[in-house]
């Protein structure tokens, strides 16, 4: 049996339960089951599902900033060239990693296609920080501020890029996965949309709309 409190086994069974089906198609018993957990496990740490759920958000955000942050520690002052790249590699790294640090975009996925109650509470924790961090790279990009309409523009552009990878994880496996390991593909891949992001950056402001 695992040294982990009932409190934890429960969350990193919770965790793992939600990224592979969702808020509404997880059950409360399938969760204590794999936690080795009593059935009234889930009301008595965490009082219900959805309570057990935002536990869950938080903990797989956390567990993914730590691991793969949005930044890898670079600030301002590092050319906005590479700090775009290692935001969509540090994206395509945690889309594209096997582990407990995958799982997080793998139940945002379900999270967006599916929103619950916590949407609003993901899209201040979550979300925002991200937008803010790439708009204000692509605002440097393009020399202008970070409420310029382009800029939104291209943050939309850039993030559906690789958001595309963690909805489409049957067409990776089947395409993409069968030529090489996650950690390459995600490379190579973050490689390329960088390059391709960058040259329609480059593109955009030599030619503004």
């Amino acid at each position: 049996m695992s040294d982990l409190s009932t409190q934890d086994r429960l969350l990193e069974a919770a965790y793992g339960v939600f990224a592979e089906k969702g808020f509404r198609n997880a059950t409360v018993a399938e969760i204590c089951e794999r936690a080795g957990a009593n059935i009234a496990a889930v009301n008595y740490h965490y009082g219900d599902k959805e309570s057990l759920y935002n536990a869950c958000w938080r903990h797989g955000f956390a567990l993914a900033m730590t691991a793969i942050p949005f930044d890898e520690g670079v600030d301002a002052s590092t050319r906005p060239e590479e700090r775009l790249g290692i935001f969509i590699h540090a994206f395509m790294r945690r889309v594209f990693d096997e582990g407990a640090v995958g799982n997080f975009p793998r139940m945002m996925v379900k999270e967006m296609a599916e929103p619950t109650g916590a949407l609003d509470a993901i899209l201040e924790e979550v979300v925002e920080p991200q937008k803010a961090i790439m708009h204000a790279i692509v605002a440097d990009l393009l020399t202008t501020t970070p409420d310029d309409m382009r800029v939104r523009a291209c943050g939309f552009s850039i993030i559906s890029q690789c958001v595309f990878f963690a909805f489409n994880r049957a067409l990776r496996e089947r395409y993409i996965l069968a030529h090489d390991t996650p950690a390459i593909v995600a490379e190579r891949l973050a490689d390329h949309v960088t390059r391709f992001c960058l040259a329609g950056i480059a593109d955009l402001k030599e030619n503004p709309a």
